[in-house]
């Protein structure tokens, strides 16, 4: 790995810690995993939580749950942006939702939240 590789994501990541605001995700991931997934276990998401980032780790292989097909961001709990992705995992384009049922976000959210595990903890189970 480069060394300083993400660092345009992990400055602005320490300044909101920092400054008292939280960043957490759930990645969901589906067995066989892809190169991109791969690529984000190894290279990213170490780093991104040496930087203050919450991430945990949803393996749908063996669990249905109601949640949508496609990723999405919550902000303060009241803006949603959607996230598209080519099946290879290369982001489409992102999409803010106007007046989006938060309801419905925020359940899908506290669906993954729930069932999903840290990802130092996923990471010593794979």
């Amino acid at each position: 790995m480069p060394e300083g590789y993400n660092s345009a994501w992990h400055e602005p990541v320490r300044g909101y810690i920092a400054g008292g605001t939280s960043i957490g995700r759930v990645r969901v991931v589906q067995r066989p995993f892809t190169e991109y997934q791969r690529h984000q276990f190894a290279w990213s998401i170490p780093g991104n939580i040496e930087a203050g980032e919450d991430i945990r780790i949803l393996d749908l292989t063996e669990l249905e749950l109601d949640l949508p097909s496609h990723d999405f961001w919550l902000f303060d709990d009241e803006i949603v942006v959607d996230l598209n992705f080519s099946p290879d995992g290369t982001l489409i384009n992102l999409d803010q939702r106007e007046n989006p049922d938060l309801l419905m976000y925020r359940k899908w959210r506290d669906t993954a939240l729930a069932h999903a595990v840290p990802f130092n903890e996923f990471n010593a189970r794979t």
